[in-house]
């Protein structure tokens, strides 16, 4: 056999090689598509971090006891829900301290709702003014709308501190991001 036929017998055995060579190199690129993400969503995360520190965190509207220097999570002070719901201002203690973005946080706008037993429900807002920019956003029948906003729900029971007595409630919060 010549140095002719060598090269070409290598080259037909190699065909094989390259085949294999080319599944086995797709495969690894569609494993690597498959796990890479392109887009994080994290609306859903920044939402509920924020229910949880309106429950639990210092600075909220959770009922702080002076007296033993404690914080009581998941107990809500009323008259610290009723300031931050009131309705002749249009910015209230939880935009300015409890979690600020900046002026004119484009990040997240809340709506709380504390609904007490046999009491009307009382309201307050965060970041009012985007939480009514941004509301009808929600809605898939307007332009610009279901995609732009997201709307999350989330509620808790709670306590709330009301002078000297603790009443049974609910926290109910509307998130939009």
């Amino acid at each position: 056999m010549g140095k002719k036929a060598e090269i070409s017998s290598e080259l037909v055995l190699a065909i094989p090689r390259f085949i294999f060579l080319i599944i086995v190199l797709f495969s690894v690129v569609l494993l690597i598509k498959a796990f890479v993400k392109e887009k994080i969503e994290v609306k859903e995360l920044e939402s509920s971090i924020f229910f949880q520190r309106v429950l639990f965190g210092k600075g909220g509207i959770v009922w702080y006891d002076e007296a033993s220097q404690r914080m009581h999570p998941g107990t809500i002070d009323l008259e610290r829900f009723r300031e931050a719901g009131n309705p002749q201002t249009q910015t209230n203690f939880l935009d300015n301290i409890f979690a600020t973005y900046g002026e004119g946080n484009p990040i997240l706008a809340a709506h709380l709702v504390l609904e007490m037993e046999g009491k009307p429900p009382l309201e307050a807002y965060y970041n009012k003014q985007n939480y009514f920019r941004w509301e009808p956003r929600t809605l898939s029948t307007v332009t610009g709308g279901s995609a732009s906003v997201s709307s999350s729900k989330h509620a808790s029971y709670v306590l709330v501190k009301d002078g000297d007595n603790l009443i049974p409630a609910t926290l109910k919060a509307t998130i939009l991001s």
